[in-house]
């Protein structure tokens, strides 16, 4: 499997090519990856996380969830200006997502 392997853009390529074919595929389920990036921020594997959040974020761009994980990767991983840019991102798609409203807030505030 190209995930287990870390092959990330090969792995990105073969969903996107399923998403094409039949986006109802069970291959491609935005909790099942979603549940897979957390599973690597809790083993501390940060960079992992954030490769398979990247993948979610490609084949669902239009859900606020995958940038906030994608977000929330960035933030643990101390990434903070690209952990901004994807809760903005969230927060553009959902306006009533708390959790990106209070980081961009803190952010911009210590940022000034």
């Amino acid at each position: 499997m190209l995930l287990r392997d870390k092959e990330y853009n090969k792995a990105l390529e073969g969903y996107l090519d399923i998403k094409q074919q039949d986006s109802t595929s069970v291959f491609i389920d935005e909790d099942e990856f979603n549940n897979l990036g957390y599973e690597l921020l809790r083993k501390k594997e940060n960079q992992n996380a954030i490769n398979v959040f990247k993948i979610n974020v490609a084949l669902y761009p239009e859900s606020e969830n995958v940038y906030d994980s994608l977000a929330d990767a960035y933030l643990r991983s101390g990434d903070s200006l690209n952990a901004y840019n994807n809760y903005k991102k969230a927060l553009e798609l959902n306006t009533g997502n708390k959790r990106a409203k209070k980081f961009i807030e803190v952010f911009n505030k210590n940022n000034d």
